[in-house]
């Protein structure tokens, strides 16, 4: 059987594409082992062929350099592989350089537009830094992959090269499972509920929507996550007078997810257009509340219109205000008929968004080169 490592500064028990990369390695013939650092609050057992570093760094430019040259050095003495899946640019040098040595084969998996974060963007010399990095290193991968069509259509201008789009979409059983909760039938003295569902960070919009919720009588916002600006989230409840109207459910496992999204009438999806990487994100939950058939209300990004607005499965406002937020609520509370248009054309799409089916085109290639 072939081998393949996945290199990641991730947390391999909770990053699902990395769980879905594995599983598409696995069914092209590949045995997965992982290559990663020890997190500094790590609890969760990751499995006999993970490989955890432990690094004297844990932020700053210390962190990125150690990171790459130890991962570096392990692919450089450790027994050869014939395929090293590099995770983001923030891995790209380290196997770059460790599979160049070797002549093992390299795949690029790039999750999102790694010099564009909001971490970078504003940053001009660390910008450059990574840019340079990506300059040099993006040519010499063999098997390039990304999330979404505008940042491969950005990785072709820079450098003539055609990444295979393969979407977050989930895993067919995770899909099955939230389409067997979307069953559920609310009571008629149930509130309109509104799904916040992710990290509670900064950029999400979900300051301006519990603002939003003081001039949304009947309806109730559940969030549920947690994040960065929680404590700040719970003090503009208080502010704002709305504690009887939003709840937070904190982090819960997909089971449960599938839970809440069933009863919920509308999912909220917004990403402040703050740096190019969220311009062109797609996050994860827009599919999950399409295998939920539950109708979205995002804002308007490329990426997420094209899917949104493309397949009629909700509705994009332009910017994310306080009143536009309320006019897209009260314009889905008073439609009915055009809210269960949304959930029937989110039915009618669920079936072809699963990873089985993206993944196909990465799964011919894995085939073919192996």
């Amino acid at each position: 059987m072939k081998k393949a490592i996945i290199c990641s500064q991730s947390d391999f028990t909770t990053d699902y594409r990395i769980h879905k990369m594995a599983r598409t390695l696995t069914v092209a013939g590949y045995e997965v082992s992982f290559l990663g650092r020890r997190h500094p609050h790590h609890t969760k057992e990751q499995g006999e062929r993970t490989h955890l570093m432990k690094l004297l760094f844990y932020k700053s430019a210390l962190f990125y350099a150690e990171f790459n040259i130890r991962l570096f050095l392990y692919l450089l003495f450790h027994k050869r592989v014939d395929l090293v899946v590099s995770i983001d640019l923030d891995t790209l040098l380290g196997c770059v350089v460790g599979t160049g040595m070797k002549r093992e084969r390299l795949m690029f998996d790039s999750h999102e537009y790694f010099p564009e974060v909001p971490e970078i963007a504003r940053k001009r010399v660390i910008k450059w830094a990574w840019r340079k990095i990506q300059d040099i290193c993006v040519p010499k991968v063999d098997i390039c992959v990304t999330v979404c069509e505008s940042i491969a259509d950005i990785f072709y201008e820079r450098y003539g090269r055609r990444f295979i789009v393969v979407r977050n979409v989930p895993l067919t059983e995770r899909a099955k499972q939230v389409a067997a909760r979307s069953e559920y039938r609310k009571s008629g003295n149930e509130p309109f509920t509104i799904l916040y569902q992710g990290a509670v960070n900064i950029g999400r919009g979900l300051e301006e929507m519990i603002m939003a919720m003081k001039s949304l009588e009947g309806c109730r916002l559940v969030v549920v996550g947690d994040g960065d600006i929680m404590e700040e989230v719970k003090e503009l409840v208080r502010a704002e007078g709305v504690g009887d109207r939003v709840s937070f459910e904190g982090r819960k496992p997909f089971d449960e997810l599938a839970v809440y999204m069933a009863r919920a009438d509308v999912g909220i999806v917004f990403t402040k257009d703050m740096c190019l990487s969220y311009h062109l994100s797609l996050p994860n939950r827009i599919f999950d509340f399409i295998q939920a058939c539950l109708p979205i209300v995002c804002n308007r990004l490329p990426e997420v219109e094209r899917i949104v607005e493309g397949s009629k499965v909700g509705h994009c406002i332009e910017s994310i205000t306080v009143p536009e937020i309320v006019e897209a609520i009260r314009t889905s509370m008073g439609n009915p008929d055009l809210l269960a248009e949304w959930k029937t054309n989110a039915r009618r799409l669920r079936d072809s968004l699963t990873w089985e089916i993206e993944a196909r085109k990465l799964r011919t290639v894995l085939e073919q080169t192996k």
